[in-house]
């Protein structure tokens, strides 16, 4: 019981930790009966708390858009075509040879 009590507080989950302590010295309540659910929700606690930051960074992380020359429109920019495709090989799969588009 004492392990359970020292889990929550480990958690930052005092006035868990501070009821379960508290229905122990009672002794009104089965804690054998609850014990098993209990530690099922600290085990449950302890994923999330190590998913969340995770799950934070993912959701904040902003990853590369791939683009690629072919589809880029050299009409409307300022870029040179030619200096951009001077001594670039770019495949042209649909024609079957390699060319700057």
């Amino acid at each position: 019981m004492a392990d359970i009590t020292r889990e929550f507080k480990e958690l930052k989950l005092y006035g868990m930790a501070q009821c379960w302590a508290g229905m122990a010295g009672a002794g009104t309540v089965n804690l054998q009966v609850c014990e098993g659910v209990v530690r099922s929700l600290l085990e449950a606690e302890n994923t999330d708390r190590g998913v969340r930051p995770i799950r934070c960074q993912l959701r904040s992380a902003r990853f590369p858009v791939h683009r690629d020359l072919a589809g880029f429109d050299f009409g409307a920019s300022a870029v040179d075509r030619a200096l951009i495709c001077n001594g670039l090989m770019i495949p042209d799969i649909s024609r079957g040879r390699i060319q700057c588009h």
